[in-house]
């Protein structure tokens, strides 16, 4: 990023495979994000529920993540991954559980764990919050809003007024703000196949993008912008046929610790 803050510019640098024995089905190491958090730079599974440390070139299981209410035997399926009050929070896609054409199942997706320094996992019912972030833009069961990009700013203050970015109306924070870039919006009923896709702290939001092509090898994408939706580096294709999910900002020295 330039000093002005108009323009911006992306430069890659090594890559290195990370290996986990631990799957579901015979799949596994599908990471969903990246937080740096506590001094540890952390990603999780979706679909094994594994919230992951990585260590350098290690990577090592952190905590397990179950379902819903916290009673669940199947896995959370975490998308996101936020730091708030000293806590790091991990949610999911943000709607109901349905079946491939609509049906309602339950709302585990709509809970989000909270987790502590030392790994203790707090279940936190979301779904108001959800239910009124989709409202806010007129969206309504069935229809549905799909998140995998959250984030929370303690910098960015809202006006009283301006409830566009606001999840809710939090208790002792009403006016800090969470970001949600949806993956897909829909005022229909969801369909597996037919979705209705909507490109969618703190002023300047890095976003990833991704395209699954059936047949076709994945992509992923970068752009930089504003809150106020000025274009910094437009969307800029990234070098391979990979599919990203996660980006984290660290300084320069955190990164040679890391990864030493």
């Amino acid at each position: 990023m330039f000093q002005n803050r108009t323009t911006a510019f992306v430069h890659w640098t090594s890559s290195h495979n990370y290996t986990s024995q631990l799957n579901h089905n015979g799949r596994g190491m599908e990471l969903s994000d990246l937080k740096y958090f506590d001094g540890k730079l952390l990603t999780v599974d979706d679909k094994t529920g594994v919230i992951y440390w990585i260590d350098g070139k290690k990577i090592i299981p952190w905590v397990i993540l179950d379902d819903g209410d916290g009673y669940q035997e199947t896995f959370f399926k975490g998308e996101w991954l936020a730091v708030k009050d000293g806590y790091l929070y991990c949610g999911g896609v943000g709607k109901e559980m349905t079946t491939n054409v609509g049906q309602y199942i339950n709302d585990n997706p709509m809970f989000v764990k909270r987790v502590s320094r030392e790994g203790e996992v707090k279940t936190e019912n979301w779904l108001n919050r959800y239910i009124a972030l989709r409202a806010a833009i007129d969206v309504h069961f069935p229809g549905f809003v799909i998140h995998e990009a959250v984030q929370w700013s303690d910098i960015h203050k809202a006006r009283p007024k301006d409830s566009t970015h606001q999840l809710t109306s939090i208790k002792n924070d009403p006016f800090q703000k969470w970001f949600f870039l949806p993956r897909h919006v829909s005022k229909l009923a969801y369909n597996e196949h037919s979705v209705e896709e909507t490109e969618t702290d703190d002023t300047i939001i890095a976003a990833l993008k991704t395209e699954e092509i059936r047949g076709k090898p994945q992509s992923s994408f970068i752009m930089i912008f504003t809150i106020t939706g000025e274009i910094i580096l437009d969307e800029t294709r990234i070098p391979g046929d990979y599919k990203y999910e996660g980006l984290e900002f660290l300084y320069e020295k955190s990164v040679d610790s890391l990864l030493s």
